[in-house]
């Protein structure tokens, strides 16, 4: 996670995911709790097929092919940070899953289980941006290779 705090957009999910479960916690702490209670079972099963669609992607990544159409993109200094950033998106679901299994028999649990939720959906749009972006560059390289 250190590495991660240089990135600028993991300091903007970072800030964006405490001031959004801090206001829907303010606003709205005692129905988060009872929803939460009551489908904490559909939020595990959520965090974990999520965790799995990340494991994948991330395995994906690993196991892209070496060739020197994509070379550009393992050279960017940034490159590495790609799978910290989803190592750490894959530990934020693994913790919902967890804390979202106990949660319902300890209630203080709810606020990290809210924090959670909030952080873990941040970080997976931010994976599928991060993947996004690395198929346009793909194409991107590989429209100038073919013209």
């Amino acid at each position: 996670m250190f590495r991660l705090w240089k990135v600028r957009e993991f300091q903007i999910d970072t800030f964006l995911t405490i001031l959004l479960a801090g206001i829907s916690l303010f606003l709205y702490g005692g129905q988060i709790s009872i929803w939460l209670k009551e489908k904490a079972d559909i939020l595990i099963s959520i965090s974990v097929t999520l965790l799995g669609f990340l494991i994948t992607s991330l395995v994906i990544l690993l196991t892209f092919p070496e060739n020197h159409k994509i070379k550009f993109i393992k050279r960017h200094p940034t490159y590495p940070k790609i799978y910290h950033y989803f190592l750490f998106t894959i530990t934020l679901f693994l913790a919902l899953a967890v804390t979202s299994f106990v949660a319902p028999i300890l209630s203080i649990l709810f606020p990290l289980v809210t924090l959670l939720l909030v952080w873990s959906m941040i970080s997976l749009v931010r994976c599928i941006w991060i993947l996004k972006r690395m198929i346009d560059l793909y194409f991107q390289q590989n429209r100038g290779v073919n013209e």
